[in-house]
């Protein structure tokens, strides 16, 4: 039988308040890299020019790389909250 060992991020107090807090604005970020590359990724398969194509190619790499860059700062910092 195999050793299953569970992946958990560290966890941490947040205080509970009406404004934002640090957590929020890094959630609201890393939904919003979410959004910007699922965009990104209709208009590339829609782009009727191989130029145009091209530079929503390149623009949507750099949108997933800083979405992975958000998550792993989120898990490593106890931030992020699996569903």
């Amino acid at each position: 039988m195999m050793n299953q060992q569970k992946v958990q991020n560290p966890k941490i107090q947040i205080p509970t308040t009406t404004s934002m807090n640090d957590q929020d604005y890094i959630t609201d970020m890393l939904t919003t890299e979410k959004y910007i590359t699922v965009s990104y990724s209709v208009a590339e398969h829609e782009a009727s020019h191989e130029a145009y194509y091209q530079t929503i190619h390149q623009a949507n790499n750099e949108a997933s790389q800083m979405q992975r860059t958000l998550y792993e700062t989120m898990f490593r910092k106890g931030l992020y909250l699996s569903l």
